[in-house]
């Protein structure tokens, strides 16, 4: 998929793709094995970088499957010449440049090597589309398809050229198709969360209320405990921190009844039994599950009287 005169492309930072192990298998062949013989090897000192983005649709994933294979309508979307088809291995070629399918699975997969006439080496882009039912990890009226795009074998000038326009594209997409319930991939500007420190009279009890009500993986350095949410490879984020004692110079916890302190909201779906989890392990539910309109939440103490509450999106 190549455009012509206005290049495009998405922020570059990796995350891991919604996928089976068949896209995964067709798409590394495509884009190794059969690759080989038409794209060039980098030097080995060369640093190539990849463009990576994610859009979620709230239509089903043969609507965008099939415009992005239409070259024809495609290009009306976006306003100039887009090169592509739905044959394999067959060139598709316009004024700047062209493409060619390396392997297709109908609302699935794309792969396809792309080159401009500016360009030394070939570029891969791999298309994964992800469907759900409706509601099933998400609001229903949202989040219906994934789509994760990739593309790699790019210089850090032709990313920061190919960006906008990547994005842009996608952005005439979701009007194109009418896409009102979709999310569109942004780029990143805030920062997030990187490590979170609890206080604890018992680092030990702390832990393992912990452990016992949201699974958190805990590991034992002498009085400090640190905690894990899940593995860093999570693509729906994660986060670490630890149980930190109290100084011997008697610290207290902050007490809730007089103070309003940072508190917590930790994802618990189904919050009945997270509270019911919170009790057995030794915490207090000071206020059972109620709704709000940004979502379901229960007001909890932990072993060690932080207050935290246990929170679930709406439409859960």
């Amino acid at each position: 998929m190549t455009k012509e005169s206005k290049a495009t492309t998405s922020n570059g930072t990796k995350r891991p793709a919604e996928s089976t192990p068949a896209t995964d298998s067709v798409a590394k062949k495509a884009a190794t094995a059969e690759t080989k013989s038409t794209v060039a090897e980098p030097k080995p000192d060369a640093n190539v970088f990849e463009i990576h983005l994610v859009e979620r649709f709230g239509i089903p994933a043969s609507q965008v499957y099939d415009l992005l294979l239409d070259g024809k309508r495609l290009s009306e979307v976006v306003g100039f010449e887009i090169s592509v088809g739905k044959e394999i291995n067959k060139e598709y070629k316009c004024a700047g440049g062209g493409s060619r399918n390396l392997a297709l699975v109908p609302n699935k997969l794309i792969v396809q090597e792309t080159w401009s006439d500016q360009d030394i080496e070939r570029a891969t882009i791999i298309i994964k589309f992800t469907e759900r039912p409706a509601g099933a990890d998400c609001p229903e009226t949202s989040c219906r398809t994934t789509v994760d795009f990739t593309q790699i074998n790019l210089t850090e000038e032709k990313v920061k050229l190919y960006e906008p326009g990547w994005r842009d594209m996608f952005d005439k997409i979701h009007t194109a198709l009418n896409d009102k319930n979709g999310i569109k991939d942004k780029k990143r500007t805030g920062r997030n969360f990187c490590h979170f420190e609890i206080p604890a009279k018992d680092t030990t009890r702390a832990s393992k209320f912990y452990a016992d009500v949201f699974g958190w993986e805990i590991e034992s350095w002498g009085d400090y405990c640190g905690f894990r949410t899940g593995p860093k490879t999570a693509d729906w984020g994660w986060l670490d921190g630890g149980f930190t004692p109290l100084p011997a110079e008697s610290k207290s916890i902050p007490d809730h009844a007089t103070t309003f302190a940072y508190t917590p909201y930790i994802e618990a779906h189904p919050i009945e039994e997270h509270e019911e989890k919170v009790k057995a392990a030794g915490g207090k539910v000071l206020k059972a599950k109620y709704s709000e309109w940004w979502g379901t939440v229960a007001e909890c103490l932990d072993t060690e009287g932080n207050r935290f509450f246990l929170y679930t999106e709406p439409g859960k």
